[in-house]
């Protein structure tokens, strides 16, 4: 996809790295914002610690589901108009291909508040490994929702952006 072409024909790949980067801080904090504010709600409505655990879940997935598909419209669109869709037809397949980028995005970010294993050392790498599948996954998942042949390139960049935000979903 125009993804890895772009990163591939970059010459300065940190730089490119630090401006996808960039672009996600938004949907940080559209997630962190949207995980805060529902989780406070919830919390409030929840008396038990496994209705809070899930209510945050919830909560997190709201947030990354709404934060993924307010970051990636924008580009899925100029995509589309890239390959020559009229702006209609563009708009239409970016909905799509966002909409499914963040129904996955959704459900791995709903498992940020769930603690795998006893400890840190065990949840840690398990979040890290759940949040790349998400991301990789995702796209593919998208290229395929929208009739593209998924790109090894893209996938893995998307699993790496994913692995490097991680601390920003831990935050939140």
């Amino acid at each position: 996809g125009a993804f890895g072409r772009e990163f591939m024909d970059s010459p300065n790949k940190l730089g490119f790295v630090g401006g996808q980067l960039a672009e996600q801080v938004p949907m940080m904090a559209v997630s962190a914002l949207g995980t805060k504010g529902m989780g406070g709600a919830l919390s409030r409505v929840a008396p038990s610690f496994a209705a809070k655990k899930t209510g945050q879940g919830v909560a997190v997935a709201a947030g990354a589901g709404s934060g993924s598909f307010s970051a990636t419209y924008g580009s899925n669109v100029s995509e589309g108009l890239k390959r020559g869709l009229s702006p209609e037809a563009a708009t239409k397949r970016a909905a799509k291909k966002s909409a499914i980028q963040a129904l996955v995005d959704a459900g791995t970010g709903g498992l940020v508040p769930v603690k795998f294993g006893p400890n840190q050392i065990v949840n840690i790498p398990t979040q890290t490994a759940i949040q790349m599948l998400g991301g990789g996954g995702g796209e593919y998942l998208s290229s395929i929702g929208v009739g593209d042949t998924p790109e090894t390139a893209d996938i893995v960049l998307e699993a790496v952006l994913e692995a490097i935000g991680l601390p920003g979903d831990f935050a939140s």
